[in-house]
């Protein structure tokens, strides 16, 4: 008789390691799983990010161009008036000029 129980406490342990090795196995494919729809997550956010970005480097650039357009414009636009005024009238607007940038001595 007690052959008999210890045969059945074994075989009870060895139900017992079955269905956790069981359980160790689903648990780290369901882990394995969730990695790897984390990563699928973490490159798709990657992306959209780089995207992101892309697009905001395109906004800036356009902006930038845009400014240096204008700029550009309105420097014609008063070199084109200077050029037309006469001699003694663009002299002293120069020299007006001069003096703000030429540091005193």
């Amino acid at each position: 008789m007690d052959s008999e129980i210890l045969a059945k406490i074994v075989a009870a342990e060895r139900e017992i390691q079955k269905g956790l090795e069981a359980e160790e196995l689903a648990a780290a494919r369901m882990l394995e799983e969730l990695r790897q729809e984390l990563d699928r997550r973490t490159g798709h956010k990657k992306e959209a990010l780089a995207a992101e970005r892309d697009e905001a480097l395109a906004g800036a650039r356009r902006e930038a161009v845009a400014k240096v357009r204008q700029t550009i414009a309105e420097a014609r636009q008063k070199a084109r008036r200077l050029a037309e005024l006469p001699a003694p009238l663009l002299e002293r607007h120069v020299l007006r000029h001069i003096v703000g940038i030429i540091p005193e001595r």
